[in-house]
């Protein structure tokens, strides 16, 4: 059985959620911050069951991931953290995003000579 659902914040953030069970067990599962920045909704931090382990993906705005990985947690106890995790630290997440991608706008960004 598959279960989805979407719980907004505020108007840039919100929290997409995908639990699937069998037998009253969680199997797989997608958790994810989206934070609406320059007019689309971006993946900031994604917790998944993915290469068949519970892990946590950091996204960076060069297109790099951070990995941090649960294996002696079941997957139950990493959808739950998953979700405190980033019901707490949403602000955190986006703040840290919007900075690193200033960064490498800035370093990026080539002057015209006058």
């Amino acid at each position: 059985m598959t279960t989805e659902y979407l719980d907004r914040f505020d108007v840039e953030h919100r929290l997409r959620v995908q639990i699937q069970t069998e037998r009253g067990q969680v199997i797989d599962f997608v958790v994810q911050l989206e934070s609406f920045i320059h007019n689309r909704w971006q993946v900031i931090v994604r917790y998944n069951c993915a290469h068949g382990t519970p892990h946590k993906d950091t996204l960076h705005p060069d297109g790099a991931q951070d990995k941090e990985w649960f294996y002696h947690e079941t997957p139950s106890e990493v959808l739950n953290r998953a979700i405190e995790d980033i019901k707490r630290n949403y602000h955190r997440y986006k703040e840290n995003y919007e900075s690193e991608k200033n960064k490498y706008q800035k370093k990026h960004t080539r002057r015209k000579k006058p």
